[in-house]
């Protein structure tokens, strides 16, 4: 079953893994990124999408992450030059989750379509704005897990999340179906931060936790709700 965790992305990674495995070729977990959006890129019905799935199949672990400026360059350069020269605004950064947090996932059941999610553009000046608040927001995540501030963590994930629905509702695209904004009020309740995985409309939602208190009786709310909780966990190669 479909449950919205990168599995095309993931697909494309193990196959090259594979390959590489079988013709006894060493790459690194850049170069199997790089080929793999390669070969998304070349994939006929893939048109938008971060590729944030592909590194975290490719690297492992929490990464922060900004996606590359491919077009103008990919289909008028050589292969070999693709894996080594620098690709535009491409960032991937290895970030330690702290050992005390925890992260819960909770799937509706409902699938979403990313690619169908992302056909409607935005407008410049909107996604101009969305870019820079979001830059902020994500800047402050990423110093509240390097310094294990949970607090501040929990207020980043929160104003993610506003930032991000009020932006596609601008847009005027589906983000918070009623099972996700239940999914989100079950975990807020219980005075946990969490907010929608991906593009919305659809498969998951995730919920923070400093420790392991509440989270029992957070699945029981999400069960009776029927949000499945998915037992996963960050892992690392």
């Amino acid at each position: 079953k479909k449950i919205g965790l990168g599995s095309s992305g993931a697909t494309v990674v193990g196959v090259i893994k594979a390959v590489a495995s079988f013709w006894q070729l060493t790459l690194t977990p850049l170069e199997i990124y790089r080929l793999a959006v390669l070969a998304m890129l070349h994939t006929p019905k893939f048109n938008h999408g971060s590729f944030g799935d592909i590194a975290a199949a490719s690297f492992g672990g929490l990464l922060l992450y900004a996606k590359p400026t491919t077009q103008g360059f990919i289909n008028q350069t050589d292969l070999n030059e693709l894996l080594t020269m620098p690709w535009p605004n491409l960032l991937i950064e290895p970030l330690d989750w702290p050992a005390t947090w925890s992260i819960q996932i909770g799937w509706t059941q409902a699938p979403a379509d990313t690619q169908s999610q992302l056909v409607k553009q935005p407008t410049a000046a909107l996604m101009q704005a969305f870019d820079a608040d979001n830059t902020m927001i994500v800047s402050h995540l990423v110093h509240a897990i390097k310094t294990q501030d949970f607090t501040n963590f929990a207020k980043a994930v929160l104003a993610d999340h506003l930032l991000i629905s009020d932006y596609l509702r601008q847009t005027n695209r589906p983000y918070l179906t009623p099972v996700l904004q239940q999914l989100i009020a079950d975990a807020n309740a219980l005075n946990l931060p969490a907010k929608v995985s991906g593009a919305g409309n659809g498969d998951n939602g995730l919920a923070f936790s400093d420790g392991l208190a509440m989270i029992a009786e957070l699945h029981q709310q999400w069960q009776s709700h029927a949000i499945m909780p998915l037992p996963l966990n960050i892992y690392y190669y």
